[in-house]
């Protein structure tokens, strides 16, 4: 795990055990037949942290790689997309 101390005054995290998508600031880990996807610490450093966040596809939904999933205020709203295509499960637990 990649850990940087002073990254705006704060520690963040990158663990070596998934996948990035550096376009939407995204982490992919894929447990079993599943894809756990989330929001990266430098990110949500350099957001701010989320604010609030909004689901705009249904629990089951099927899905397309690009579809915008949810949105998030932070700083500014933020649109996230899909990053594969696939069957949507929301998990609202934080995964470290």
């Amino acid at each position: 795990m990649a850990v940087i101390d002073k990254f705006l005054g704060k520690t963040v995290k990158i663990p070596e055990d998934r996948r990035y998508d550096t376009k939407q600031n995204l982490w992919g880990k894929k447990v079993d037949r599943t894809i756990l996807v989330g929001l990266t610490q430098p990110a949500l450093v350099l957001l701010g942290g989320v604010k609030d966040l909004d689901w705009l596809l249904e629990e089951g939904q099927l899905v397309q790689q690009g579809e915008s999933a949810a949105f998030a205020i932070t700083g500014k709203i933020l649109y996230i997309d899909t990053p594969v295509a696939g069957t949507i499960h929301y998990n609202k637990n934080e995964v470290e």
